[in-house]
């Protein structure tokens, strides 16, 4: 049993919310894990980001603030810029086939009104992104700066008008993928995800 691992994908999954306090002793009864392995699995979530560790208090479940959603956003932006320029240089015949039909596959499901399928779509074709720029440094980094805004990934999807942008913006970035053009690429991803922190900075200030 990874302790890590379980722990963690319990945290994102919203089993844990956001400030709950997690008891070294009531976490290692309720995953059958020595208590050894779950205070290992502590200082690795908080490096990481999820967690906060208090002295001899346990743990709580680290709240991500709106505004730090946003700065993660930007960096993603330029992380996810540069994945996208390699992914341009490196995509094969077979990527480009997924990558259309990953494209394909968001838009139909934001225009079928299908909110969470949506999201997790975004969530597909952005890794999908990720495997095809075969750059694991950036790629490892961006997955860590997600998984401390999971609880976001939805509030986003609900945002008047930004689901149907994403997939102008998905289609565009996914035709300069395929057509091998890495600074397009890079250009339009940065831009994309520069637009979602700002429709979500909007929703912050109460702004349309």
């Amino acid at each position: 049993m990874d302790t890590y691992a379980d722990l963690r994908n319990a945290i994102l999954v919203g089993r844990f919310g956001p400030n709950e306090r997690l008891v070294e002793a009531d976490i290692s009864s309720e995953f059958n894990m020595p208590r050894a392995a779950v205070r290992t699995a502590f200082v690795r979530l908080e490096v990481e980001g999820l967690l906060r560790r208090e002295p001899n208090k346990g743990a709580r479940v680290r709240l991500v603030t709106d505004e730090e959603a946003i700065q993660i956003m930007h960096t993603r932006a330029v992380l996810e810029g540069l994945l996208a320029r390699r992914a341009a240089e490196r995509i094969t015949t077979a990527d480009a086939k997924r990558l259309a039909a990953s494209a394909r596959r968001y838009r139909g499901l934001v225009e079928a009104g299908d909110v969470l399928g949506s999201a997790n779509a975004n969530v597909e074709l952005h890794e999908l992104i990720r495997e095809i720029a075969r750059d694991p440094i950036p790629s490892q980094l961006v997955e860590q700066l997600n998984s401390r805004i999971t609880r976001f990934q939805f509030r986003t999807a609900v945002i008047p008008g930004r689901a149907l942008a994403t997939a102008d913006e998905h289609d565009a970035l996914a035709e300069a993928l395929i057509a091998r053009e890495p600074e397009r690429a890079e250009r339009l991803m940065r831009r994309h995800l520069t637009n979602v922190a700002a429709a979500l900075q909007r929703t912050t200030t109460g702004e349309r």
